[in-house]
């Protein structure tokens, strides 16, 4: 059994939150330049997905994690995002 007090965090799963981290920064450059080309719509859409996505996702995959798996916020939010990068790998662009 894991011991929940004594945690490492793998530098795999620390790598994939990073590049989860990259991904939000560059979906919101897109944002940015959606915007200053007057393309008010499909950046408000992206927007809204975005938020969607860590209502619906991130927020409650990390709050299982920090009550039912009893892991630190730091963890839980590197566990979260890496789960994030993953659907992001998944879908077909």
């Amino acid at each position: 059994m894991e011991n929940s007090n004594i945690e490492t965090i793998n530098p795999k799963l620390k790598s994939d939150a990073q590049k989860a981290i990259w991904i939000l920064v560059a979906l919101n450059i897109s944002v940015i330049i959606l915007i200053f080309f007057q393309s008010h719509g499909l950046a408000y859409s992206i927007v809204f997905i975005q938020m969607a996505v860590f209502i619906l996702w991130l927020l409650p995959f990390a709050l299982y994690q920090i009550f039912r798996k009893n892991n630190s916020i730091k963890l839980a939010t590197y566990k979260a995002l890496a789960s994030y990068r993953n659907i992001m790998e998944q879908a077909s662009w």
